[in-house]
C-alpha cells in the first residue's frame, strides 16, 4: 500500500499518456491539426533563439563595461550630455538595424495554415525536407 502511494504520480502519468495516444491514435486528423501552429510556433523559436545566440556571441563585453564606464563619467559631469550621447548611439543603433534589414531581407511569403506569418530560415543539421516547409506531422 505505501508503494502505492509513494509512486502514485508515475501511474497519473501512464494514465494519461496512454488516454493521449487513444485519443491521437482515433482522431489523427484532428491531433494533426491541433499540433501543426505549436510545430511552427517551435520553429519559429528556434530562429529566433539562433538569431540571439549569435548576436550575444558576437558582443565584446570589453568594450560594452567601457561605454557603462564612459556613460557614467559622462551623467557625473553633465546630466544633459549623457542623453546627448544617448540619442548618438541609438541613432548608430538605428542606421546599424537599417543596413542589417536591407541586407538580409525576412522572407514574407507565408506558410499553409497563416499566409501572413514569414516562413522561418531552415539550416542546420535537423533540416526536415518534404512539400511543407514544417514537414509533416505523422501518427
Amino acid at each position: 500500500m505505501r508503494f502505492l502511494f509513494r509512486n502514485v504520480h508515475i501511474f497519473v502519468f501512464a494514465s494519461l499518456s496512454a488516454s493521449a495516444a487513444l485519443w491521437i491514435a482515433s482522431n489523427p486528423q484532428k491531433a494533426e491539426e491541433l499540433a501543426r501552429p505549436l510545430i511552427e510556433d517551435a520553429v519559429e523559436l528556434q530562429v529566433m533563439a539562433k538569431d540571439a545566440y549569435r548576436e550575444v556571441r558576437e558582443l565584446d563585453l570589453r568594450d560594452a563595461a567601457d561605454e557603462a564606464v564612459s556613460y557614467y563619467v559622462a551623467a557625473l559631469r553633465m546630466p544633459s550630455l549623457l542623453f546627448e550621447r544617448l540619442a548618438d548611439q541609438l541613432d548608430d543603433v538605428d542606421h546599424t538595424l537599417e543596413r542589417r534589414a536591407q541586407a538580409e531581407p525576412v522572407p514574407r511569403t507565408g506558410t499553409p495554415t497563416d499566409p501572413g506569418r514569414p516562413v522561418p530560415v531552415r539550416s542546420g543539421p535537423h533540416q526536415r525536407t518534404g512539400d511543407s516547409p514544417f514537414g509533416s506531422v505523422s501518427i
